[in-house]
């Protein structure tokens, strides 16, 4: 996390008291985030990755699309609550966070969660900085900075550092496999 930090620190963009209300959001973010690997990870031991994720898109399509029924139902505008679809541009991106931001990336995040301690994920989930800074540059043509190289290897070292001394110990000894003798 220190070179999510660092990066960030560095760019000069962080003010905390300019906007409370963002500030406490993003914290919720973060909290419900930590909250959300860790029952992921306790639902894994009874359901498999793409039911949680199956039962976790359709709980967030009913609560929104219930929610956008009522605001729409309560203004009058029902009718033109499905209007937007029929332009091009935001079915495509309809579809592109509804299939690859959503499901998909969810359903690693389940497979993974499924697999490896919720601790270890998290740390691997730093890695979407230095993907975005990749990005920006590759996609973009946006600036590196030498600092966001700095924060990219901080950012590479703690999700090794996580995994490589992070792994379970094997409290069993290793099987002996003797042959011909008895």
């Amino acid at each position: 996390m220190s070179g999510v930090f660092f990066i960030v620190l560095m760019q000069g963009s962080v003010d905390l008291s300019y906007n409370i209300w963002g500030t406490l959001a993003l914290l919720g973010a973060v909290v419900c985030a930590g909250l959300y690997n860790i029952y992921s990870k306790k639902s894994s031991a009874a359901f498999t990755p793409l039911e949680i994720t199956y039962i976790m898109m359709w709980a967030g399509a009913l609560l929104f699309n219930g929610i956008e029924l009522v605001r729409h139902t309560l203004s009058g505008t029902l009718w033109s609550m499905l209007t937007p679809l029929t332009d091009p541009a935001v079915l495509s991106a309809v579809l592109y966070l509804g299939m690859l931001s959503s499901v998909v990336a969810f359903f690693l995040l389940n497979y993974m969660l499924s697999k490896v301690r919720a601790s270890q994920t998290s740390a691997y989930l730093n890695l979407t900085t230095v993907v975005a800074i990749l990005g920006g540059v590759l996609f973009r043509g946006e600036s590196f900075a030498w600092f966001q190289g700095v924060g990219a290897v901080m950012i590479m070292s703690g999700v090794w550092g996580t995994s490589y001394f992070g792994r379970e110990k094997s409290t069993t000894p290793l099987p002996v496999k003797l042959s011909g003798h008895r």
